[in-house]
């Protein structure tokens, strides 16, 4: 599970441990500033991450793209919400 977004400073998450030891649920947040994100993008074509894209759906049909992640089929299953 990735954790995204700003929370207030003191928020809790309750949770099970018995759910993160037996189901191995692993948590992690990650931080980073609108500049990061503007150079990641900009290094995506140069590194040719397109190429670990192996499956597009369209908006309509993002259960079938939750069923065909979880299956584990392909690298990066990517959801487009404008349909292209």
């Amino acid at each position: 599970m990735q954790l995204v977004g700003v929370s207030p400073k003191g928020s809790e998450l309750p949770l099970s441990l018995w759910d993160v030891h037996f189901r191995e649920i692993r948590i992690a947040g990650a931080f980073g500033r609108g500049t990061a994100f503007r150079r990641a993008l900009a290094l995506m074509p140069k590194l040719g991450v397109g190429r670990l894209i192996t499956a597009r759906f369209p908006l309509p049909r993002v259960s079938e793209a939750f069923a065909h992640a979880s299956a584990g089929r392909g690298a990066k299953t990517v959801i487009m919400p404008g349909g292209r």
